[in-house]
C-alpha cells in the first residue's frame, strides 16, 4: 500500500495543475482561474502562459469589472454565476430563487388539496389559488360549534405547516444571497492581487490602458461614504502605480477635469485622503511632479476649508482638519527629513491673507469648527518656525535668492488677521454660560471646549509673535514683494507650458524635437528647483532693478524710527508681532484668561495653558517690543501677585474644611516662580512704578519669603529624605552595627581601620585620624553594607539562573 501520492512535489515530476488544465480550455474564463485556490501561487511564479491570459485585454476588462462591481449585485459580473452554497455549483440569479419559490409553493398548494375530503356537511370545492377558497365554510350545527372548531384547527396546523416552509425557503434564500456576496468579495480581492502582483506585465498593461482607469475611477463617482472594501482595493490598486508607475498614474490624474472635486466628495473616507497625501509626497524639491502647483491651481485649500461651514457635520470639520494637518506636518521646515516636501504652495495658500481671512470668520461660528480650526493654526505655527529656517526672508536678495515655490512660509498674514479679530475671540470667552455639571464636590461651571481651545490659540499666537520673523519691520515688505513676484512667474510659467503643450499637439513630430531642444533650459529649471522662476523672471531686468533696492532700503533710518523704543513709535508704526500684543493689551484678553485661572479650579489643562503664557511674557524680549507692557498687565489689569496671594489662602481654607488643595496649586506656584525670576532679572522700576509698588509690597515679600520658600524647599527635597545622613551621622541601629562587627568583613574592616592601608598617602592618613573612630566605623559599615547588597544581588542571580538550569 502506497502512503506518497505518486506525482506530487515531493517524488517524481509534479502533475500538470489545475490551473494549466483551466487554461487549456477553449472557453476559459477569469472566474474560473480567480476562484481556483492556487492561483496566486501559480502567479507568483511568474508562469508565462498564464500572465499571457491576464494580460489580454477582455480579461484584464473582467478583472476591473469584478472589483468595481463588488457592491453592485444587480450587475453582471464574470462571477456571477458561480457562488459557494451548499451544493457544489449554486446559482445565486434572482430569477431562479423566485422560480424555485414559487414552485415550492406549488407544490405546498398541491399537498393541501389532497387532503381535503368531500363531505355532505361541508361546501369545499376544488380549490384555487385565492384567499377567499382557502378559507373553510364553517358547518352549521345546531348541537353546536365542535365541528367548525375542529375544522379551523385542521387548517392552522395546515398554514402553520406552509409558514414554516416558507421562513425555511427564506432563510435559504438570504443564505444565497449572503454566500453570493462573500463570493463577490472574494473574487474582488483575488483579482486586486492579481492587478497588484509581482507580475510587471500586469500591472504594466493596466496603466497603459486608460480606458481602464477611468473604470477604476468611477469609484469615486459613487456616493460618500464608500464601502470599506472598495475604498480599499481602489487605493491598493492606485498605491501600486504610484509606486511603480509613476508618471503614468500622474498624467492620468492630471487629465482629470474634477479630480479635486472628486477626492473632497470622499473626505470622510480616511484611506482615500491617506493615497492623496501619498501623491502629494512625490512633489519634493529635488524632483518636482507638478502635484502641489496642479492642486493650488484648482482651489484644493478653498475645498478644504469650505467643510468648516456649519452647514457641515462635526465629523466631516474633523476630518477636513486632519487632512490639513497632516498636510503642514508633511510640509514642516527646518529639517533634514526625506520624507517630507518642505515648505510649498499649498501651505503658503493657507496662511494667505484671503486664506487667513476665512478661517478666521469661520471660527467665529464657534463650535466644532472653532476647535478643528485651532487645531490647524497650531500645527502650521509650530511646523514654519521662521527661527528654523536656514535662510530667513529678510536675508534673500532677489539676484542671489529669487522667489521660488518653496520660499519659506511667512506668518505675518495670519498673525495679523487674529490681531484685527481678537476683540470677537474675547466677547466669545467673557460670554455667560448658565450650564452646569454635577460632580462629587458640587455642582461647578463646565469650561466648555470652545473656551479652551481660544486659550490655546492666544497662547500659541504669543509663541509666534515672538519669532524674529514676526519682529523685523522689513519682513512684511519684502515678503509681500517676494509673494507678487512669485505669482506673475507661476502665471507666466503656466501660460509657457500651455502654449508649449498646444504647439506639441498641432505640430508634426519632426517639430516637436526642436520644440523640446528650445524648452529645454525651462524643463531643467523646473527640474532643480520645482519653479519657474529664474528663466522667467531674466526677461523683466528692469523690474527686478528697480525692485531689488527697495527690499535693501529698508534698513535705513526709516526701520530705525519704526523701531524706536518710545510709546509714541511702537503704536505708530508697530511690527506684527506688537501689533497682536498692543490687541492683546487694549481687549483685556490676559486678565480674562488669568481669571478663569482661579473661577475653574480644577481644569488642570486650563491651568497648564495659562502658566504657559505668563511664562511667553516673562520670557520674551523687553527691549524695542510691545512686550513689557504685556507684562505691565499682568501686574496692573491681572493683579497677578494679588491673585497668587489670595489663591494661597484659599487652597489653605479648603485643605481645612474639606482637606483637599485647590487643583491649581502646583501651576501657581509655578507661576509665582516665574514672577520672582522676572523680578530678578529685570529691575521693576525699569518697568512702571505699579510693578515696582507690588512686587515690593508686604503682602508678596511675606509670601516670598514664608510661604514659597517653604514650598520650595518641600519640593526640593530628596523624596524619602536623605539616607547617608540618617545612617552615616552616628544614628546607626545598634543591631546592625553589632551584626556588621561580627561578620567577618567587619572584623577585618575594624582591624585595618579606614585610611591606614599602606598604598594610602599621607593626606589620607592625616584625614581618617581627624575622622575619629565612630566616624570610621560609620563609613566602614557603609562600606560592608555595599559588600552585602552586591553580593546577594549576585547570589540572588546566579542561584535562580542555577535553578532555570536543573529545570
Amino acid at each position: 500500500m502506497a502512503f506518497w501520492k505518486f506525482g506530487s512535489s515531493l517524488v517524481g515530476a509534479p502533475d500538470s495543475s489545475t490551473i494549466d488544465k483551466l487554461l487549456e480550455k477553449p472557453d476559459c474564463s477569469v472566474s474560473d482561474l480567480i476562484q481556483d485556490n492556487n492561483i496566486l501561487t501559480e502567479l507568483s511564479t511568474r508562469k508565462a502562459n498564464l500572465i499571457k491570459f491576464f494580460t489580454r485585454p477582455d480579461a484584464m476588462e473582467d478583472l476591473v469589472n469584478i472589483i468595481i462591481d463588488i457592491e453592485n449585485p444587480d450587475k453582471t459580473s464574470p462571477t456571477s454565476s458561480a457562488s459557494p452554497s451548499s451544493s457544489s455549483s449554486p446559482t445565486t440569479s434572482d430569477d431562479h430563487l423566485n422560480t424555485t419559490h414559487d414552485e415550492s409553493k406549488q407544490d405546498e398548494l398541491l399537498n393541501n388539496d389532497s387532503d381535503l375530503e368531500p363531505s355532505a356537511d361541508s361546501h369545499t370545492e376544488k380549490p384555487e389559488i385565492s384567499t377567499e377558497d382557502k378559507q373553510p365554510k364553517a358547518k352549521k350545527n345546531v348541537e353546536g360549534y365542535e365541528d367548525e372548531e375542529d375544522e379551523y384547527e385542521e387548517n392552522d396546523i395546515e398554514h402553520g405547516d406552509d409558514g414554516e416552509e416558507h421562513d425555511e425557503d427564506k432563510d435559504e434564500e438570504e443564505e444565497d444571497i449572503e454566500a453570493a456576496e462573500t463570493r463577490r468579495r472574494l473574487d474582488a480581492s483575488v483579482a486586486a492581487e492579481i492587478l497588484t502582483g509581482e507580475s510587471y506585465e500586469i500591472l504594466k498593461a493596466l496603466s497603459d490602458d486608460v480606458k481602464l482607469l477611468n473604470k477604476i475611477w468611477t469609484i469615486l463617482d459613487r456616493p460618500s461614504p464608500l464601502p470599506v472594501l472598495t475604498a480599499s482595493l481602489f487605493v491598493k490598486i492606485n498605491e501600486q502605480l504610484l509606486e511603480r508607475h509613476t508618471n503614468e498614474l500622474l498624467e492620468f490624474m492630471f487629465a482629470r477635469p474634477n479630480l479635486v472635486k472628486e477626492f473632497t466628495n470622499h473626505i470622510d473616507t480616511p484611506s482615500l485622503m491617506d493615497f492623496l497625501l501619498k501623491v502629494i509626497s512625490t512633489d519634493k524639491p529635488s524632483a518636482p511632479t507638478n502635484v502641489i502647483d496642479y492642486l493650488q491651481q484648482h482651489d484644493f485649500i478653498p475645498a478644504l476649508l469650505s467643510f468648516f461651514e456649519p452647514s457641515y457635520a462635526s465629523s466631516t470639520q474633523t476630518a477636513a482638519g486632519d487632512v490639513l494637518r497632516a498636510l503642514i506636518a508633511l510640509s514642516a521646515n527646518g529639517t533634514n527629513d526625506p520624507t517630507l516636501i518642505g515648505p510649498n504652495e499649498l501651505t503658503r495658500q493657507l496662511v494667505s491673507p484671503e486664506s487667513s481671512a476665512r478661517i478666521v470668520q469661520l471660527m467665529k461660528n464657534g463650535g466644532s469648527a472653532l476647535a478643528t480650526a485651532v487645531g490647524v493654526i497650531i500645527e502650521v505655527i509650530r511646523k514654519n518656525n521662521s527661527d528654523y529656517d536656514a535662510i530667513s526672508i529678510v536675508d534673500m536678495s532677489i539676484d542671489r535668492y529669487p522667489p521660488s515655490p518653496r520660499d519659506p512660509i511667512y506668518l505675518g498674514y495670519l498673525v495679523k488677521e487674529f490681531a484685527e479679530n481678537i476683540h470677537d475671540f474675547q466677547t466669545m470667552l467673557s460670554r455667560p454660560h448658565t450650564e452646569r455639571l454635577k460632580t462629587a464636590i458640587g455642582e461647578i461651571e463646565p469650561l466648555g471646549f470652545e473656551r479652551f481651545k481660544i486659550c490655546e490659540l492666544v497662547a500659541e499666537l504669543l509663541h509666534c509673535s515672538n519669532m524674529m520673523m514676526l519682529n523685523n519691520a522689513d519682513a512684511d515688505v519684502i515678503a509681500r514683494e517676494r509673494d507678487a513676484m512669485r505669482e506673475a512667474m507661476i502665471r507666466a510659467g503656466r501660460e509657457m507650458h500651455a502654449v508649449e503643450k498646444e504647439e506639441a499637439n498641432t505640430h508634426d513630430p519632426d517639430d516637436i524635437s526642436d520644440s523640446n531642444e528650445n524648452s529645454g533650459s525651462l524643463q531643467n529649471t523646473e527640474k532643480r528647483d520645482g519653479s519657474f522662476a529664474p528663466e522667467i523672471s531674466k526677461p523683466d531686468e528692469n523690474s527686478k532693478e528697480d525692485s531689488t533696492p527697495q527690499s535693501a532700503a529698508h534698513t535705513s533710518a526709516d526701520t530705525a524710527e519704526s523701531r524706536a523704543n518710545s510709546d509714541a513709535g511702537l503704536s505708530t508704526n508697530p511690527v506684527v508681532g506688537d501689533l497682536l500684543k498692543m490687541a492683546l493689551v487694549e481687549n483685556r484678553v490676559m486678565e480674562c484668561i488669568v481669571n478663569m485661572f482661579f473661577e475653574f479650579p480644577w481644569n488642570n489643562f486650563l491651568h497648564n495653558v495659562v502658566f504657559d503664557i505668563v511664562q511667553q511674557i516673562f520670557g520674551g524680549p523687553m527691549e524695542d517690543s510691545y512686550n513689557p507692557y504685556l507684562a505691565i498687565d499682568l501686574f496692573d489689569g491681572c493683579q497677578i501677585t494679588e491673585r497668587i496671594i489670595q489663591g494661597e489662602k484659599q487652597s489653605k481654607e479648603s485643605e481645612e474644611t474639606y482637606k483637599v488643595r485647590m487643583g491649581y496649586m502646583g501651576h501657581l506656584t509655578l507661576i509665582a516662580e516665574e514672577v520672582v525670576k522676572f523680578t530678578a532679572q529685570i529691575a521693576p522700576e525699569s518697568l512702571a512704578d505699579v510693578v515696582y509698588d507690588k512686587v515690593n509690597s508686604p503682602e508678596w515679600e511675606k509670601y516670598k519669603s514664608q510661604t514659597l520658600a517653604s514650598t520650595r524647599q518641600k519640593y526640593n527635597a530628596i523624596l524619602g529624605g536623605d539616607q547617608n545622613e540618617e545612617l552615616f551621622d552616628g544614628h546607626l541601629n545598634d543591631a546592625m552595627m553589632t551584626a556588621w562587627a561580627r561578620s567577618g568583613s567587619g572584623r577585618a574592616l575594624l582591624l585595618q581601620g579606614v585610611g591606614d592601608s599602606d598604598d594610602d598617602d599621607g593626606a589620607d592618613e592625616e584625614r581618617g585620624e581627624e575622622r575619629g573612630e565612630e566616624e570610621g566605623d560609620g563609613d566602614s559599615f557603609a562600606q560592608y553594607m555595599s559588600q552585602e547588597i552586591n553580593s546577594d544581588t549576585q547570589t540572588r542571580f546566579i542561584s535562580s539562573d542555577e535553578d532555570e538550569d536543573d529545570e
